[in-house]
């Protein structure tokens, strides 16, 4: 399992857990506070890439979608998930 914290300029945390192996991921953001935000936790990622933010693409049978995380200005998560 690997790890990447990541936090803004308003003090507000996202954890970022992923392991190659069982291709899952978990995102755990935080406020300032220390008040949870968000927690979830998907498996099937395919891929995961950091451009300017970061990617995660899931394939798992009947349902694929990406997973964006954007750093600056502010953290944002939006997710998209899709029965194909």
């Amino acid at each position: 399992m690997r790890t990447l914290t990541l936090q803004d300029a308003f003090g507000q945390t996202l954890v970022l857990s992923y392991d190659v192996l069982s291709r899952s991921v978990r995102v755990c953001w935080t406020n300032e506070d220390g008040t949870q935000l968000l927690d979830f936790f998907r498996e099937g990622a395919t891929r995961l890439s950091v451009t300017g933010g970061i990617s995660v693409d899931f394939h798992l049978g009947e349902c694929a979608g990406v997973m964006d995380i954007q750093v600056t200005p502010a953290l944002s998560v939006r997710d998209r998930l899709l029965f194909r």
